[in-house]
C-alpha cells in the first residue's frame, strides 16, 4: 500500500485520511470511513460490474466508489454511479420509462453531473449524450404525468355519462366536474397531449438508440 496515493472522499471531495496502522480511511469532513482492505481490492471493479448485472445497486455503488477513491476520472466507475442511482442494469433499462420517479431522476443528475466534473476531456462527449438522453426523458416521464388525470378524466367521463343530464343543484363535486366538459373535449385534450408525448417519444428512442451505440463501445473498451 502506498501512503502517497490519495484517497479522496467520493461524497464531498476531500481527502481520507488513514489511521495509524492504515487499516481504516476517514473523511475528516463528513465523516465517512471504508478499510483500506476495500479501498485497495483490486477485484472491485469486477465486483461492482457484478452486482449491477445482479441488479444490486447499493452493493455496486460502494464497489464503484472504491474504484473513484483512487482513480476519480475512470469513466466505467462514474458510468456505474448513474447506472445505480437510476436502478439500471444499463442503459437500455431507460426505455420502462414508467419506473422513474422524481427522487430517482434527481439522483441520476447529479451523478452525470459529478461524472461531468470529474471525468476526463475525452470522456464528456459520452457523458453529454447520457444528460442529453436524461433530458428527454423527464420531459417524457413529465408529458406522461401531465396525460394521466386527463385520461382518468376521460374514463370517470365515460363510466359517468348519464350525470350530465342531472340538474347541477344538489349533485356532488365529481358529478359537476365530470358534466362541465363534454366527451369531445376531453377527447380532444388528450389527442393533442397524446401527440405531443408521441413526438417526444420519437426524439427520445432516437437519443437513446445513439447512446447505446456509444455506450457499447464504452462498455467495450472497459
Amino acid at each position: 500500500m502506498d501512503n502517497d496515493i490519495r484517497i479522496i472522499c467520493t461524497k464531498c471531495g476531500a481527502e481520507l485520511v488513514p489511521d495509524r496502522e492504515n487499516k481504516i480511511y476517514r473523511c475528516n469532513y463528513c465523516g465517512v470511513a471504508f478499510g483500506s482492505s476495500i479501498i485497495f481490492d483490486e477485484n472491485a471493479m469486477a465486483k461492482a460490474n457484478k452486482a449491477l448485472s445482479d441488479g444490486e445497486f447499493n452493493e455496486a455503488d460502494v464497489w464503484y466508489r472504491c474504484v473513484l477513491m483512487r482513480c476519480s476520472y475512470d469513466l466505467e466507475a462514474l458510468r456505474g454511479r448513474i447506472l445505480c442511482a437510476a436502478k439500471w442494469k444499463s442503459f437500455k433499462d431507460a426505455e420502462d420509462v414508467s419506473a422513474v420517479t422524481a427522487v430517482r431522476l434527481k439522483n441520476i443528475r447529479a451523478k452525470a453531473d459529478e461524472a461531468m466534473v470529474h471525468a476526463w476531456d475525452k470522456d464528456r462527449g459520452y457523458l453529454e449524450k447520457i444528460t442529453v438522453m436524461l433530458n428527454i426523458l423527464e420531459k417524457l416521464w413529465r408529458k406522461d404525468l401531465e396525460i394521466r388525470p386527463v385520461a382518468n378524466k376521460k374514463e370517470r367521463y365515460e363510466r359517468n355519462r348519464d350525470f350530465c343530464t342531472v340538474d347541477m343543484a344538489g349533485v356532488d363535486e365529481f358529478s359537476k366536474n365530470t358534466a362541465a366538459s363534454t366527451i369531445n373535449g376531453i377527447k380532444a385534450e388528450l389527442d393533442v397531449l397524446t401527440k405531443e408525448r408521441d413526438d417526444i417519444e420519437k426524439q427520445f428512442k432516437e437519443v437513446l438508440t445513439d447512446l447505446l451505440k456509444t455506450d457499447s463501445e464504452v462498455v467495450s473498451a472497459g
